[in-house]
């Protein structure tokens, strides 16, 4: 018998900012994906996002959209703050979700957003860390995983971004709906990066500082960590540096075996001895060499990581398996930036016990 083409996923992006539309033309570019519902509180945004090409349904409620259309997942965007309603109305309707980073705009919401995924039997539900995406930075973490550096001794990780040099508004910018400034919004990503290439954080100490912004949320971030690995390092975030108009992150990594020089372009390994087939010495791998997404919308920003975000997303909704990155990953990394807030407030070191069922981080390729 000859097998029938499965059916497109339908999705309704809910949320229509900048990450939203993001969403939107990723979904829109992706195989067995169909953008079903654009979902805003503000009707001015229908207009708009039909202006530029999508062409579905608008809807100023998700609860108005399931009601009118045949919904399999949704893909929340919307700001930090109404996250958890929003997901937990998803998950009643019965619909698979991906999450934007982070979780929740507060350690108690992400929890609970966890542990309701956990309660939800065959949904999907995912989290978008696009940089753990990116095959550059997921082929760097296996070569450490399999020792190419040998033991990790240390490592200095940043994330700058050229965003804020006045005072600032709109939620991003309050702690009350942000649930922070850089950490949360930016550099959960690098805390993420963390995470995928060293391992669990196990302990932090920390210091932030707000330089422009008048709401009081931090505008640099510069911390240390200590991993289960036995790895220890600093990281330093800042959407405050000039020349930075495109996010750039950076991660240098000594082990006993050389040196890993990494950013969002290219890796370079500098070896004391051979390691399969990488030479002793210097060796470099460029990002375009690693990338496997076919369509990226910003090539200069992580386009590679979104497009392949949403492809995993799809693809677990479809086949009902795990996605790369689940609400339970999302919990871990609030717990780190929980931490590191609470770290930076005292002036102390803070300890992180792992929570029931942790799992390492998932470096297979959806694709194999």
């Amino acid at each position: 018998m000859e097998q029938q083409p499965q059916q497109e996923l339908a999705l309704a992006i809910v949320g229509l900012g900048k990450m939203g539309i993001m969403h939107a033309a990723m979904a829109s570019a992706c195989p067995g994906a169909l953008v079903a519902a654009l979902v805003d509180v503000d009707p001015k945004v229908g207009a708009h996002v039909r202006s530029i090409g999508l062409d579905a349904p608008f809807y100023a409620s998700l609860q108005e959209a399931v009601g009118n259309e045949e919904l399999d997942a949704a893909v929340v965007a919307a700001p930090s703050h109404v996250h958890r309603p929003l997901v937990e109305a998803a998950f009643d309707a019965g619909l698979d979700v991906l999450c934007e980073k982070p979780l929740a705009h507060t350690l108690a919401d992400a929890q609970a957003l966890a542990k309701a995924a956990r309660g939800r039997e065959g949904l999907c539900a995912a989290v978008g860390f696009m940089k753990g995406h990116q095959e550059l930075f997921l082929s760097s973490a296996r070569l450490l995983r399999e020792g190419a550096l040998g033991e990790i001794r240390r490592f200095h990780a940043s994330v700058y971004l050229s965003q804020v040099f006045s005072p600032k508004s709109g939620w991003t910018f309050t702690k009350e709906q942000a649930g922070g400034g850089v950490l949360i919004n930016t550099g959960i990503h690098l805390v993420h990066l963390v995470w995928l290439l060293f391992g669990r954080v196990t302990a932090v100490t920390c210091r932030a500082k707000s330089m422009h912004s008048s709401t009081g949320v931090e505008d640099t971030l510069t911390a240390i960590l200590e991993c289960e690995s036995g790895a220890a390092g600093s990281i330093d975030m800042s959407w405050s540096v000039p020349g930075c108009d495109v996010e750039y992150t950076r991660v240098v990594a000594e082990g006993t075996n050389g040196v890993m020089e990494l950013d969002d372009f290219r890796r370079r390994l500098h070896l004391l001895a051979p390691w399969g087939d990488l030479p002793k010495g210097l060796s470099a791998t460029h990002q375009s060499a690693t990338d496997q997404a076919p369509f990226t919308l910003t090539p200069d920003y992580c386009g590679e990581g979104y497009c392949n975000e949403m492809a995993d997303f799809v693809r677990a909704c479809r086949a009902d398996e795990k996605p790369r990155y689940g609400f339970d990953d999302g919990y871990e990394m609030q717990r780190i930036v929980d931490a590191l807030y609470r770290a930076a407030d005292s002036k102390e070191w803070i300890e992180l016990n792992p929570p029931a069922g942790l799992r390492r981080p998932n470096l297979r390729l959806k694709s194999e």
